[in-house]
């Protein structure tokens, strides 16, 4: 990489940190809306093992959107021809991190919303261990030269 391009880099990555931070602030929001809603609720309280199906499906999705995510991510990274211009390499990049992001956000979405009709807590920790790996995938300077080989 050539100093000259370094604004550029850094530029992309810091609107893609935005992109990644306010994703993860939506799942986090919306969790809190959840929780607030359901304490406030009326009515009878719903029973976790009336949707026994849940407690399989939402755990099995989200590893397999985290896995598959990952998976996807690197597959269409290291597709990315090396000859092409860093601007060019840098709109792939990042729409690449969007696929994963958006792998993890509906994941966690739906994690949230069974928790919210069955009141399952495993769905909820479902979701918290997702915006964990969402954390865990956060862009950087470092990830995205190696990822780019730049």
């Amino acid at each position: 990489m050539q100093p000259d391009e370094r604004p550029i880099l850094e530029k992309e990555l810091k609107m893609l940190g935005i992109i990644h931070v306010s994703m993860m602030a939506g799942i986090f929001l919306f969790a809190m809306v959840i929780t607030i809603l359901d304490v406030f609720r009326e009515g009878p309280p719903a029973i976790p093992q009336a949707f026994p199906v849940f407690q399989i499906f939402v755990p099995v999705y989200g590893l397999l959107m985290i896995v598959t995510g990952g998976f996807i991510y690197r597959k269409l990274v290291s597709s990315i021809p090396s000859e092409l211009p860093l601007i060019d390499k840098l709109n792939k990049y990042r729409t690449f991190n969007l696929v994963q992001y958006a792998m993890l956000e509906s994941s966690a979405l739906f994690s949230l919303v069974i928790f919210f009709i069955t009141k399952d807590l495993l769905s909820f920790g479902v979701a918290g261990v997702i915006l964990v790996a969402f954390f865990f995938i956060r862009p950087s300077t470092d990830k995205c030269v190696t990822d780019l080989h730049l």
